[in-house]
């Protein structure tokens, strides 16, 4: 983690003999990086990818149109 508060990181376990790095999410929230936005939000209770290198942004198509149109809607700003 370069530059960033070690004391705010969130390490989340893996399901075990699953193929990624898979957990079940409930929620989210936007990095301090992004904005000042301590908003959290609700999910599908679902197996989900966690890993925050990942360039890709896959799920169920309701919750992605949802985050893929935030994240649009903050980088036009």
């Amino acid at each position: 983690m370069k530059g960033g508060d070690k004391s705010k990181v969130v390490y989340i376990p893996v399901i075990d003999n699953v193929m990624h790095w898979t957990n079940i999410v409930t929620g989210f929230r936007w990095s301090k990086n992004v904005e000042e936005d301590s908003t959290e939000y609700k999910t599908l209770k679902l197996p989900a990818f966690t890993d925050t290198g990942a360039s890709c942004i896959t799920g169920p198509p309701q919750e992605i149109t949802f985050i893929t149109d935030v994240i649009l809607e903050k980088i036009a700003k």
